[in-house]
């Protein structure tokens, strides 16, 4: 059984937004302890970038997504989340590892 990369990257993205923005949330320290460091990086990463389009790949989604929900736009954040972009690559990715049966 096939598993794709994208398909794992997309899991753990979200998995790591979610807890990395509820933790920046919660604590007002603004010296604190990073939960998810390849989130983090993504992130500030991001934050250099001087231009930024639309998002295409999966990392960028999530990007977007996690921008949203941290300026209180959770329905911006759903919406990078679940679009057809996004919905295509994954059910393609699942159609795929569910074919080798």
């Amino acid at each position: 059984m096939n598993i794709s990369v994208d398909l794992v990257e997309c899991a753990y993205l979200t998995s790591a937004m979610i807890i990395e923005v509820t933790a920046l949330g919660s604590q007002e320290d603004i010296k604190r302890s990073i939960l998810t460091k390849p989130i983090y990086q993504i992130l500030r990463k991001s934050d250099r970038q001087y231009l930024e389009g639309p998002p295409e790949s999966t990392r960028e989604h999530i990007v977007s997504a996690c921008r949203a929900l941290l300026n209180g736009k959770w329905v911006d954040c759903i919406n990078y989340l679940f679009n057809d972009k996004m919905d295509k690559k994954v059910k393609s990715d699942l159609f795929y590892s569910n074919s080798a049966f």
